[in-house]
């Protein structure tokens, strides 16, 4: 994959990432599913906030990925494939 490709995905699933309506599908695991209205609005802000990418956590530098809900082992992913 070139560099121009890498930063145009990497382009896409901020975008998607930041709004979770355009440009790709939210999907809630089962966990984040079963929550109440407030836990999920806070699982969905911490996706959509999240600027905390490493190389560990995002190997292929795409901006891809999940957060974890420690206190209720749920997790919350946004991904956009293009």
């Amino acid at each position: 994959m070139t560099n121009n490709q890498t930063a145009e995905i990497r382009r896409l699933n901020n975008c998607f990432r930041r709004s979770l309506v355009f440009g790709g599908q939210t999907v809630l695991t089962a966990g984040v599913s079963v929550l109440d209205a407030a836990a999920k609005t806070d699982v969905l802000r911490q996706v959509q906030t999240f600027e905390a990418f490493t190389p560990d956590n995002d190997p292929y530098g795409e901006h891809d990925g999940a957060i974890d809900m420690p206190a209720n082992g749920s997790s919350g992913r946004s991904t956009t494939t293009t």
